[in-house]
C-alpha cells in the first residue's frame, strides 16, 4: 500500500477510535449531556482586562471536568498507539508526527482538566495551558516535518 493509502487508513482508524471513545464516555457517564448542559448554562462573561471579556463557569463542575480528563487521556493514548502503528505500517513521517503532536496535546489536556477538577488551577489557567499545548504541538509537528523534509 502506498504511503498516502496508509495515511488514509490511519485517519479512518483514528476517526473510528474517536467514535468508540465517545461511545465509551457515554457508557461510563450516561449523564454526560446533563453535565454539558449545566456547564454551558453556568458560563458568564468575566472581565479579564478593561476591554476584554471571556466566558468562564461561575461554579465548579468536577463531573464534567473529570469526564473530559478521561476522554483526553484515552484519546491521547490512541494517538500514541497510532504513532507506533504508523511506524509498523510505514506511514508518511508527516502522519506519524501528526499523531505524536496529538499525543502530546491530548495527554496535556487531560492533565489540565484533572487539575481543574481538583481545583488546583483556575479556569483561565486551564485556557492558558491549552493555548500553550496547542503552540507546543504545532512547534513539535513543524520541527519534525522540517527535519524529515515531509
Amino acid at each position: 500500500m502506498s504511503k498516502s493509502g496508509t495515511d488514509r487508513s490511519l485517519n479512518l482508524i483514528s476517526f473510528g477510535l474517536f467514535l468508540l471513545l465517545i461511545g465509551a464516555v457515554y457508557l461510563n457517564a450516561p449523564q454526560i449531556f446533563s453535565f454539558i448542559e449545566k456547564f454551558f448554562r453556568d458560563l458568564q462573561l468575566v472581565r479579564v482586562t478593561d476591554n476584554l471579556f471571556l466566558p468562564a463557569p461561575i461554579s465548579n463542575h468536577p463531573e464534567f471536568y473529570s469526564t473530559v480528563e478521561l476522554f483526553s487521556y484515552a484519546y491521547g493514548i490512541t494517538q500514541g498507539l497510532l504513532f507506533i502503528l504508523g511506524y509498523a505500517l510505514d506511514a508518511s513521517l508527516g502522519k506519524r508526527y501528526e499523531f505524536l503532536s496529538g499525543t502530546v496535546f491530548w495527554i496535556g489536556v487531560g492533565y489540565l482538566f484533572g487539575l481543574l477538577s481538583s481545583r488546583s488551577v483556575a479556569w483561565f489557567h486551564l485556557l492558558s495551558g491549552i493555548i500553550i499545548l496547542l503552540g507546543f504541538s504545532i512547534i513539535i509537528g513543524a520541527l519534525l516535518r522540517r527535519r524529515s523534509g515531509d
